[in-house]
């Protein structure tokens, strides 16, 4: 066969020049540093090559065979794409051996390791460079050839790593400034993509990819499918196929947006609507930002609005939905995959998240194609079969694609198949490999999780017959029965650890690193409850020793960032096992493994407290040259103590005496503790008294974390001791803490303290507790405050009330509340009106919620709300559908105001509805404000809709305004559009934009097809004056050739106004002379006159023009050569214009601009 000849050829050729090439870089031990890259490289290539050779020498290939033959064409196809490149290898392997030996040497010697010289050839950084890409480019087709040989059907070539890395180059957020990245906080998503990748095995969920759903998902508009299986039936790792093959499906597109987010049972951050709109929007905001031009500029608008409305917060979810919808439409097609979406809790976000994609649903347009996979739960069909317009309970709809099937089983029959081969640690199962891929491809029914686990169990299966036998004819019948059978495997001198693991990270509020779950089981709980460092564990090995089978240590993905490997529940249906009720009614021993909400919660609160009370853990922390960085390393689980214990205690059982105790002690231990606790949560600043000039007392804090129980006993306290030491006085304690409790939304602690004697009313520094309680949201809080008598209309020192606060932080649900409730819409102090502050920051469903209440869309206290809904169209339509009128002057009437802000479509909107496009309320006309701001567009709808295009302001007129933006589009439209190229109030515009050095604007003006300017006519100077002022070389040029008079000046001839500012560049200079300019005639003096006071002579130049016509002369109709003059001692801008054209090859009409020559 002479395609494997020719393969097999490439491939020794290959390893030949690798060995080669590693040989000669490594020898050189002091480069070793500049080299290690390109060496580790080849090495990745020359193992490629070994292998692909090995697998080759194995296989026998039959010449009769289609499939033989069609593999091996394959295989040709991707080694040729490299053979080039592995020749341009051999050479440079050559190269390097010849210019690295000495004459007559046998040696090969470093050509750099003499001081001083250049580096050598092979060392230059572009070399290495060059090498690198080479080499990654001989890798992914080797690397494709491989998978085509070991997996023997082409159909199921998968994991191309060029496209992974494309993909997560593309939704990687690195087009978005860092400020914004901070503030937007959205989680990665490539994370969970890349471990989903990890577990794919080639030809995973190809049969779904080759299905017309999913066909017809990516090329039907506005397209919608819901994937559904059981638990570990490789939903998620069926996901990033989609993703990779809707990659593909782009082909580099910049029109097509791909965004993708993965729930995550054991990670908060990655379970609620804000977290998946927030990483749907850093995702294509990236590729809109990606694209450059003007599309830069959108991405920037999108998220900079949001940014500026929410600066001091987080994003409502409709405002996040108000920007993706921006987004996906900046795009001609958007796909989005939603992965797990049964992982976002059921009783805490999903109903939002649900609500959600309903509202992508509705959006008008064809651009968004939604995939959403999930477990089959009564809810998620229910909700996900509403926005598909279904009736509840249908049975079957082709968008809905049921992962209980028979192409399931072959995915596990190939997973099967190739874990037994690829697996060393089970070859020892080689004889018996058929037996295996039998029995356990047979009782998966569907489930990839249940065959890990028994990949585990034949892991520690002693290699005997009988043994596997035994364990094959017992195999479990499901996922729970496996769970089962591997919790009894737990040694029983484990049982604690194991118990402490499993509950740990089941209830951790973000994945634990390695060493922060090994402090948290070195914390002994009982009677005295401590830290014991003697009970750390040694590393990771022990966990996985401990928990086989159930965790899974996940190393750092990024190497640079200094992150440690963090430990996670194997698979959502462990922790689903153990903490369901059926663990518990097994009634087998296994039980106490079971992991109960809310003591699981009071257990780890205990942990993160007896944690943060160590003694030397305290005395460390606030040791003055102790770094924070030593502090983590040799406290590991502080930070995740000091940051979530609060949250475990308020959902755990937070009356537990124990518990309870703990806590409190945080707050008492002559404050040692407490202190240390603030420090490492970053709160700084605190002062030991408690009661100093500092807000951070103890009561403000347990009030800040809504510590009910804890703040009744402190304020108990306080008051006693206030009132046994009166020279004390609690200088507003409570008052400061109830604003701490409505600032975070501790509604049952606002009623506690104000129980307790708090002033609802009290004024801090940013308002009453109402005012916080209704900036950021906290219904609950709100509520608790207005039924205990706070006043509606408070208003804080800058005259805010509660429901401006509110609708300036666009809190809708607050709003509606406080409306309900009777607060006034209109102003009471020296602020203005909620409705312009709602206006102005583009929340139309506000505006909407006031103005159903009442308020009116013509008033405001500084401007009236049209005035300030300059940038926001969805705002306007309302105000203008409510009665606002678009004719109504305020400090800046509305059209202005619009036109300032320079949205267009506004605009148009205020000229529908009446706005003066002329002049209005003293203001510059319409159309000359637009022109100002150099928009274009907004020009554009201002003609179209009858602005003058000759009425001058009160300065200029539009076409000198264009000028002075040195706008030529802008220019040419009013040209085209008739205005006068000649009026001007100031200048004309020729003579204006010449003044500028603006060609381009001076060409438009003299070559108008219909409307061309006079180059004569200027109101202060000549427009060829003026060009000889700026030195414009191409101006000039362009000036004289459209006819303009080297001798006609305002003021001054041209040349005249160029010498008076100096005699260079000469090149202009001998432009005017060569086209006649008089140098004895001049309005003031004689440019004559002029040159010679400043030692140049004119008519030198004079003299030398005429002996170069003489030269020039042509006789027999052919030219002479210009012999007297000697070109190379003359540089081009001191020679005359004509000899310039000549030597430099140009004509004068091509000149561009040279005002500095």
């Amino acid at each position: 066969m002479a395609e494997l000849g020719t393969i097999v050829g490439v491939i020794s050729l290959g390893i030949q020049v690798s060995e080669g090439l590693i040989k000669y870089y490594t020898s050189y031990k002091d480069r070793e540093s500049e080299t290690a890259h390109t060496v580790k490289r080849l090495s990745h290539l020359l193992g490629i090559l070994e292998i692909l050779r090995k697998n080759l020498d194995e296989r026998e290939f039959d010449p009769d065979d289609d499939a033989d033959k069609k593999l091996l064409g394959v295989m040709q196809r991707s080694i040729s794409d490299c053979e080039d490149l592995i020749h341009e290898l051999q050479e440079e392997n050559a190269k390097f051996a010849t210019s690295a030996r000495e004459p007559g040497s046998n040696r090969v010697t470093s050509a750099v390791r003499a001081t001083g010289r250049r580096l050598a050839y092979p060392f230059r950084q572009s070399t290495l460079q060059k090498l690198d890409e080479d080499i990654d480019e001989i890798s992914a087709s080797l690397t494709l050839a491989l998978q085509v040989l070991q997996q023997q059907d082409l159909g199921s070539v998968q994991d191309d790593i060029r496209d992974t890395k494309a993909l997560l180059e593309l939704v990687r957020a690195g087009q978005i400034s860092a400020e914004l990245q901070t503030w937007l906080a959205a989680p990665d998503a490539s994370i969970n993509y890349n471990d989903a990748c990890k577990k794919k095995h080639p030809g995973t969920g190809l049969w779904f990819i080759r299905s017309g759903a999913f066909t017809t998902w990516l090329r039907t508009a506005n397209s919608f499918l819901w994937l559904n299986g059981f638990a570990g039936c490789g939903k998620s790792v069926l996901s990033s196929t989609i993703i990779q093959h809707t990659m593909r499906h782009r082909r580099s597109n910049p029109a097509v947006g791909i965004a993708f987010f993965y729930f995550t049972f054991n990670d908060d951050a990655k379970q609620d609507t804000s977290a998946m709109l927030r990483g749907l929007i850093a995702q294509l905001a990236s590729q809109v930002g990606a694209r450059g031009g003007n599309d830069q500029q959108t991405q920037d608008g999108t998220l900079s609005r949001l940014h500026q409305s929410y600066r001091g917060s987080r994003p409502t979810d409709h405002a996040l939905l108000d920007s993706l919808h921006q987004l996906v439409q900046e795009f001609e097609d958007v796909y989005i995959v939603v992965d797990a979406l049964d992982e976002s809790p059921r009783h805490k976000h999903r109903e939002e998240v649900l609500e959600a994609l309903g509202e992508m649903r509705k959006w008008p347009g064809p651009e968004l194609h939604l995939l959403v996979t999930s477990r089959d739960e009564q809810d998620i069909r229910e909700g996900l079969g509403f926005l598909m317009g279904l009736d509840v309970g249908a049975a079957t709809d082709e968008r809905i694609v049921s992962l209980k099937n028979e192409s399931i089983d072959g995915d596990i029959a190939s997973f099967v198949s190739g874990h037994l081969k690829d697996n060393r640690r089970l070859r020892k199962w080689d004889k018996y490999r058929d037996e295996i891929e039998q029995a356990l491809t047979k009782g998966a029914k569907g489930v990839f999780r249940w065959v890990e686990c028994q990949f585990a169990a034949l892991e520690a299966c002693p290699g005997s017959k009988t043994r596997l036998d035994a364990l094959l004819n017992s195999l479990p019948r499901n996922l729970d029965k496996t769970y089962e059978r591997m919790l009894a495997n737990i040694e029983e001198e484990s049982a604690e650890e194991a118990k402490r693991i499993l509950t740990l990270l089941c209830t951790a509020k973000r994945p634990l690193a390695v060493e922060e779950l090994i402090d948290g089981i070195a914390v002994e709980l009982g009677d005295n409850p401590r830290f014991n460092e003697d009970s750390r564990l040694m590393g990771e090995d022990d966990i996985r020793h401990i928990c086989p089978g159930f965790i899974e240590v996940d190393a750092n993905v990024d190497d640079n960032s200094g992150s440690e490997a963090t430990v996670r529940i194997a698979h959502y249906s462990v922790q689903e096992y153990l903490e369901s009720t059926r663990i518990l009614a097994s009634g087998s021993s296994m039980a106490r493994y079971a992991v109960q909400r809310e003591q699981a919660n009071t257990e780890v609160a205990a942990i993160c407290l007896a944690y943060l009370r160590n003694r030397e853990l305290c005395d460390a922390c606030l040791r003055q040259n102790l770094s924070a960085w030593k502090f983590a390393r040799m406290y590991p689980l502080a930070n995740y103590a000091a940051t979530n214990w609060p949250e475990h205690y308020r959902e755990g059982h937070g009356d537990d005496g124990g518990l309870h105790e703990l806590a409190l002690g945080l707050f008492h231990d002559d404050q040692l503790s407490l202190v240390s606790w603030a420090n490492i949560f970053k709160w700084g600043g605190y002062k030991r008294d408690g009661l100093g000039d500092r807000i951070l007392s103890p009561l403000y804090l347990a009030a800040r974390l809504g510590l009910d129980q804890i703040v009744s006993v402190l304020a108990a306290e306080l008051k006693s001791s206030s009132s046994s030491c009166p020279s004390r006085p609690l200088r507003n304690a409570f008052e400061q803490a109830l604003i701490a409790a409505a600032t975070h939304g501790h509604a049952s602690t606002v009623h506690a303290l104000i129980d307790h004697g708090a002033d609802v009313d009290f004024q801090g520094f940013e308002g009453t507790a109402l005012h916080l309680a209704s900036r950021h949201g906290h219904l609950a809080a709100t509520q608790a405050l207005l039924d205990r008598g706070a006043d509606i209309e408070a208003q804080d020192y800058r005259g805010k009330t509660a429901l401006y606060d509110s609708a300036a932080w666009g809190k809708e649900e607050i709003v509606q509340f406080l409306l309900d409730r009777g607060a006034q819409h209109t102003p009471l102090g020296a602020y203005d009106t909620p409705l312009e502050c709602a206006a102005s920051s583009g929340r139309d469903k506000i505006v909407a919620m006031l103005l159903d209440h009442g308020a009116d869309p013509n008033k405001g206290r500084y401007r009236i709300p049209l005035e300030a809904a300059r940038e926001h169209v969805k705002v306007v339509q309302i105000l203008l559908d409510r009665g606002a009128d678009a004719t109504r002057d305020g400090p800046v009437p509305p059209l202005h105001a619009a036109l300032e802000a320079g949205t267009a479509d506004v605009v148009a909107l205020l000229l529908d509805h009446g706005a003066n496009i002329k002049r209005v309320g003293g203001m510059p006309a319409a159309l000359q404000r637009a022109i100002t701001n150099n928009n274009q567009p907004v020009v554009e709808i201002l003609l179209d809709r009858g602005a003058e295009v000759n009425v001058p302001g009160p300065t200029y007129t539009p076409a000198e305004a264009a000028m002075s933006r040195q706008s030529d589009g802008i220019l040419k439209l009013l040209l085209d559009r008739g205005a006068d190229p000649n009026a001007g109030v100031v200048t004309t515009p020729l003579e204006q934009a010449a003044a500028n050095g603006d060609i381009d604007s001076v060409r438009v003006l003299l070559e108008h097809e219909t409307n061309k300017a006079d180059p004569n006519l200027g109101k202060q100077e000549t427009p060829l004056e003026a060009a000889a002022v700026k030195r414009a070389a191409g101006i000039v040029t362009l000036l004289l050739e459209h006819g303009a008079d080297p001798n006609l000046g305002l003021l001054r001839t041209p040349l005249e106004a160029f010498l008076d500012e100096g005699i260079e560049p000469r090149s202009v200079l001998q432009l005017l002379v060569d086209h006649g300019a008089d140098i004895h005639r001049g309005k003031a003096e004689p440019p004559v006159d002029i040159a010679r006071r400043k030692g140049f002579s004119l008519e030198k130049m004079e003299e030398l023009k005429v002996e170069i016509r003489i030269k020039e002369g042509k006789g027999d109709g052919e030219e002479e050569e210009d012999e007297g003059i000697a070109f190379g001692d003359m540089k081009p801008s001191v020679m005359p214009w004509e000899i310039t054209k000549r030597v430099l090859g140009f004509r004068s009409k091509d000149v561009g601009p040279l005002g500095d020559d």
